[in-house]
């Protein structure tokens, strides 16, 4: 899977990183050099997102960006229902307010997003399963954010 090529006459979303999903790790300088751009930046004022558009405002050309699937918008299942394919997504991104941890959905759900948050749910029984076995502490952290019916 190739993503998309940015380009000068790309909309502007493609150009934009998207802090939803982001790992940074930055060196003393790197952050720095992060904080001293936003300090400086005459831009701020016009951002829309402003996490997203001072990275991507301050990594400008020095990023590439992935296939969709490693941020997958749970609103692509409806949306592009050609493009998606549930066996390629790597990262599903949920998006919007209604989060699955909010709320429990039946197994045989009805709701539009109701396959995909299941998803998130399965996915949390395996990682209690595991947890169980060696930190309880930690696991209870997680349940107390966690809708309990």
């Amino acid at each position: 899977m190739t993503p998309t090529q940015i380009t000068g006459g790309s909309p502007r979303p493609h150009s934009l990183l998207n802090s939803g999903l982001v790992v940074l790790n930055p060196s003393t300088e790197l952050a720095q050099a992060v904080y001293d751009h936003l300090y400086t930046s005459p831009l701020v004022p016009a951002w829309s997102f402003p996490d997203q558009d001072l990275l991507a405002d301050c990594f400008k050309g020095k990023w590439k960006p992935l296939p969709w699937c490693y941020n997958a918008l749970k609103t692509l299942m409806l949306i592009h229902k050609p493009l998606w394919r549930d066996e390629e997504i790597r990262c599903l991104h949920y998006i919007l307010a209604d989060k699955p941890w909010h709320a429990r959905v039946s197994k045989e759900g009805a709701g539009d997003y109701d396959k995909a948050h299941q998803w998130w749910w399965d996915r949390l029984e395996l990682l209690g399963a595991e947890m169980r076995k060696s930190n309880s502490e930690d696991w209870n952290v997680i349940m107390a954010n966690v809708a309990q019916v």
